[in-house]
């Protein structure tokens, strides 16, 4: 195939990447059904499946046999932890606005500066290998297919650079800076990338199994063919296809960096976590990704296998066996899909990477030297928004042109899985910082520091020294090195049975633990280290009130804070923010001139978005007077003289008693909150109930006047749907205003002994036409000889007919029956209503008398009604010193019971008198 029809499809597969962000991103209905579906999610994880999986899976297995599935058990072990681990880490990378790896590590330790920095250039040392690798896939894969027509003008390489690799390099770094720099904010998830790096992992996974299926029955007659003929012809046949009886360890170590890897590797990190939209995502996670790990591994043995017997006696490298056999099938369309589906696992990786660590240099390595050496004030009137951009940007092609580097000089030779796995040693090492983090609230910073710098010492010391010496990058040479000296990396470290790579896993992990331990016991955590530490342990607890757990011991001026956001999120961000911020808390930022801990913890968070949570903590503490101060500079003050001391424990006890003063008005203002909220939903629910019979009762009369020509009986029964509107209306008007007489004391009774039996007589009588109606039974049960009571005949009618109308209303027709019977009780006087029913739950019981709860609730298949009825009921029955309550289970109907005292001599409430 032509270099240059390659190239041209290879670009015009890069511009179909860039169509489908583009249209994802620029149209609600794809944004909606594509990009924020759960399998999209599923389908970008798996990135994790690179230009390693898509060639090295396939040379690893030539040459080692079935070991390379190590690098796949690992992940698929880990996903039943994901649930309760990774929805953690996403839990509190969304409450704390998190965006990288580093970010997430050095908030746990106090919101570290310096610890940031330097996971971001850890990462960016361990990673710069691995995207190398994907340049080399890139490259060998087009060289195989184009080979014969790569020449420049002359017939020959130009300075011995494979130009189709650097342009393919450039044109993702494009890529990544045009759909992963679009925003300031650097945790907001990025639909059209994502939708496109999902496309992607479909055309690796249809374009490996395209290739498997034609290799097994087009090259060869099927599996039984293909294993029956390895079996006869390879020596080493047995070693291929079956589990090794020794070097079990070596599998374990290989399963351990590779279930690490998938939470640690920073474009798993932002596909899993930073691009994740809701956490119930995860779930479809769970079984979709281990299902596309096992699909796209399905025919790597059979592939090594038929390379090994087709390229037996050829120079062939077995990494390029999936493009190679391809060639022999002459179909130059297959070995097209099998080239796109490599660039596609290759060019993904690049941008999740590059994407990922640009924002983790940007945000811990580069703005911060920007801001320190650029003599940062907080009185400056600086704008960084085009910095923050502009930085992130130049990060990606810094990244892209380092790895490019890296594969000039250092990959030629290497195999694909070896440097992959160098990455992945590299990453594990933050394990211990991060997971142990999670759950000890005793790690701290030193520790970590500690930990990670012993890991990756030995890391770089085993892995990427003996690389630099065997390509003569020191002045003395890999022989010399290893000629005199018990130090070199490949016997410093040996274990007798250990692979050189188990052991470098076994004692970088071991040290690091070890390191991590010990520096978290010796040394003690700072005040910061502990509220972080308590908000990462305890994530779940405080999900919801982030802002009320930071602590900031000063205050800080509005116009300060103002002046900070604006230079970083810009005017109009920035106004939003602060104006959303104010309506939810009831503020007025004119009249409130310093901000309090909650509101500058917010600013905090805000800015953590654009430069992440340790320099957001930098640029916060230069504008707060008086910043917090530790518990250990407290007690080193205290302990200067006596006096103070004696002082201090006067201080104690005055603080306990204002400790008390303050929870009894916390308890105060939560009351008053909770009578402001029912004030609201009060009047909500008021306004929907009036607008109701007015909207219906304004739509039938402008029926009515633009309809003149409308028949007299089409007029009437519109003119009698109108009057009923009214009547409703009046009745919802006169509900609540008894009501509102009720709750405030001005409701009088005109009480009078009266015979509650002739009362509940005259109720069912007025029920009975509603009752006739649905065909419904009533019953009445009342003895003679009831003693009279004090009452107020009216108001006992209206419960009496409230009661018996709800229950006509719930029960069924023709099958319903409504049973009243009344009898003396002690001193009470006990009236019951009672239905069969659907029934109340135990929940429902409990708030069926409050105001407008059948109205909040109609979903629920209600009759119709304000929701008052009940609560004027109960504040009747109140006021007559009694009780009212319901007993009922569902399915067996419902009991509404009151009492009204035979007692003489009780006194009734007093109306408030109007103050003058």
């Amino acid at each position: 195939m032509s270099a240059w029809l390659l190239g041209f499809i290879s670009l015009a597969f890069l511009g179909l990447l860039f169509f489908i962000a583009s249209r994802v991103e620029n149209r609600s209905l794809f944004r909606t059904r594509i990009a924020d579906s759960p399998y999209t999610y599923a389908l970008s994880l798996g990135v994790y499946c690179t230009a390693w999986t898509f060639y090295g899976s396939v040379g690893r297995a030539a040459t080692a046999g079935p070991d390379f599935l190590a690098i796949y058990i690992g992940p698929m072990l880990t996903i039943p932890l994901w649930w309760l681990v990774m929805r953690k880490i996403i839990r509190i990378s969304k409450l704390q606005n998190i965006s990288t790896l580093a970010d997430f590590i050095s908030s746990r330790y106090g919101k570290d500066p310096w610890l940031a920095g330097f996971i971001a250039l850890s990462c960016l040392i361990g990673i710069i290998p691995y995207i190398s690798l994907q340049i080399k896939a890139i490259s060998d894969s087009f060289s195989i297919i184009a080979l014969p027509s790569i020449h420049s003008v002359s017939g020959s390489w130009t300075s011995g650079i494979p130009w189709p690799s650097l342009l393919f390099t450039i044109i993702i770094g494009a890529f990544s800076i045009r759909y992963g720099t679009r925003t300031l904010e650097s945790n907001k998830p990025r639909s059209g990338m994502m939708t496109a790096i999902a496309v992607e992992s479909v055309v690796k996974l249809v374009a490996f199994m395209v290739v498997g299926i034609i290799v097994l029955w087009g090259l060869h007659s099927g599996p039984g063919s293909l294993f029956s003929e390895a079996s006869a012809k390879l020596p080493d046949y047995q070693r291929l296809v079956t589990f090794p009886e020794k070097g079990y360890m070596d599998w374990f170590f290989l399963c351990l960096i590779s279930g690490l890897a998938i939470f640690l590797l920073p474009r798993q990190f932002q596909v899993t976590v930073i691009e994740n939209k809701a956490e119930s995502h995860l779930r479809t996670a769970m079984w979709v990704f281990p299902l596309y790990l096992f699909l796209i591994n399905l025919f790597v043995v059979p592939v090594a296998i038929s390379g090994r017997l087709l390229f037996a006696d050829q120079p062939v490298n077995p990494d390029t066996y999936l493009l190679s056999l391809t060639q022999l099938t002459g179909w130059d369309w297959l070995s097209l899909i099998a080239y796109l589906g490599g660039f596609s696992a290759a060019s993904a990786m690049m941008v999740i990477s590059s994407i990922a660590l640009s924002t983790m240099l940007s945000n811990n390595v580069i703005i911060p030297l920007i801001l320190r050496f650029g003599r940062y004030t907080a009185d400056k009137d600086t704008r960084y928004t085009g910095l923050l951009i502009n930085s992130r940007r130049f990060s990606i092609m810094l990244i892209l042109f380092l790895a490019y580097l890296y594969f000039l000089y250092f990959t030629q030779d290497t195999p694909l899985v070896s440097i992959g796995i160098t990455s992945f040693i590299a990453v594990s090492q933050f394990a211990p910082a991060l997971f142990i983090g999670l759950y000890w609230k005793g790690a701290n910073r030193v520790g970590a520091y500690l930990g990670i710098a012993v890991g990756l010492l030995i890391w770089f010391y085993s892995l990427i020294l003996p690389v630099l010496l065997a390509k003569g990058h020191f002045l003395w040479s890999a022989e010399a090195w290893h000629a005199g000296q018990n130090i070199a990396p490949y016997s410093l470290i040996a274990i007798p049975g250990f692979n050189h790579i188990s052991v470098v896993i076994f004692w970088s992990l071991l040290l690091n633990i070890f390191f991590f331990v010990i520096g978290s016991l010796i040394f003690k955590p700072s005040q910061m280290e502990h509220s972080q530490a308590t908000l990462y342990v305890h994530a779940f607890r405080y999900s919801t009130s982030y802002e009320n757990t930071v602590q900031w011991g000063g205050t800080a001026a509005f116009p300060d804070v103002k002046s900070l956001l604006i230079r970083f999120l810009g005017n109009r961000r920035t106004e939003d923010v602060l104006d959303r911020y104010a309506r939810r808390n009831n503020l007025d930022w004119k009249a409130r001139p310093n901000l309090d801990s909650r509101a500058i913890a917010y600013a905090e968070r805000l800015l953590a978005e654009t430069i992440g949570p340790a320099s957001a903590r930098i640029m916060v503490a230069s504008v707060v007077k008086d910043v917090e101060i530790g518990i250990k500079e407290v007690v080193d003050i205290l302990k200067e003289s006596q006096e103070v001391i004696e002082l201090n424990k006067a201080l104690t006890l005055k603080s306990e008693q204002l400790s008390k003063a303050s929870n009894e008005l916390k308890a105060a203002n939560e009351r008053l909150k909770q009578y402001g909220e029912l004030k609201d939903e009060f009047l909500y629910t008021v306004t929907h109930e009036l607008r109701t019979p007015i909207t219906s009762i304004r739509a039938m009369a402008e029926l009515v006047y633009d309809h003149p020509e409308m028949d007299d009986l089409e007029k009437e029964r519109f003119l009698s749907t109108i009057i009923q509107e009214c009547e409703r209306l009046t009745r919802l008007i006169s509900n609540v205003l008894d009501l509102e007489k009720f709750e405030s004391g001005n409701m009088e009774l005109s009480l009078a002994k009266d015979d509650v039996k002739t009362i509940i007589e005259e109720s069912i009588n007025a029920s009975r036409q509603l009752a006739e109606t649905k065909s419904v039974k009533l019953h009445f049960d009342v003895r003679s000889g009831l003693p009279e009571v004090w009452i107020d005949r009216d108001r006992i009618t209206q419960v009496l007919i409230n009661l018996l109308s709800n229950a006509i209303k719930f029960v069924k027709p023709k099958e319903g029956e409504v049973r009243v019977t009344a009898y003396r009780l002690d001193q009470y006087l006990t009236v019951n209503v009672s239905d069969n029913g659907p029934g109340i739950s135990k929940e429902e019981q409990q708030r069926l008398f409050d105001k407008f709860y059948q109205a909040k609730n109609q979903t629920r298949k209600k009759p119709e009604g304000s929701g008052l009825g009940l609560a004027i009921c109960k504040s009747i029955i109140e006021m007559h010193q009694g009780r009212i309550w319901v007993e009922s289970e569902e399915g067996h109907g419902a009991r509404f019971v009151f009492t009204l005292p035979l007692n003489d001599a009780y006194t009734l409430p007093q109306p408030k008198q109007s103050a003058i």
